[in-house]
């Protein structure tokens, strides 16, 4: 299997042709045409979250809804490791190095909370990271 990494310039591109779609796109255009709704079930989520807890200490799913929360004085995911603390949900099951991708999806971020990562995707090259929605409240 070969892995595709996006270059700096294949991301210029596609932020590229996001903007002149945005722009085209006007009116009553459903963003989510041409795309193929995928299945997921529970294998495709995996739970990171401090590794001196129990996952219902920072993770809960309730009609529908998952709730992910974690404090700065969390130990990390693993044990000996050097990130900061998280509670993440990482998603699996799909091979995301090939074609064009949505994503869906509703986050709340209660208020006094910063520095909160919603989403990310791994695979630029020369750094881990591709893109990265943060906020700062």
């Amino acid at each position: 299997m070969v892995s595709c990494k996006p270059s700096p310039r294949f991301l210029s591109t596609t932020l590229l042709r996001f903007a002149v779609f945005v722009t085209v796109c006007k009116g009553d255009s459903d963003p989510t045409d041409g795309f193929t709704a995928v299945s997921l079930d529970e294998s495709n989520f995996k739970l990171q979250q401090p590794y001196n807890l129990d996952p219902s200490e920072r993770y809960s799913f309730e009609n529908g809804i998952r709730k992910l929360w974690v404090y700065s004085n969390d130990e990390p995911f693993k044990q000996d490791s050097d990130t900061k603390p998280r509670t993440e949900i990482r998603m699996t099951g799909y091979d995301y190095s090939d074609g064009v991708w949505q994503f869906e999806g509703h986050g709340y971020v209660p208020s006094g909370t910063t520095g909160v990562s919603i989403m990310q995707i791994f695979g630029a090259d020369n750094q881990a990271t591709s893109i990265m929605l943060r906020v700062y409240i």
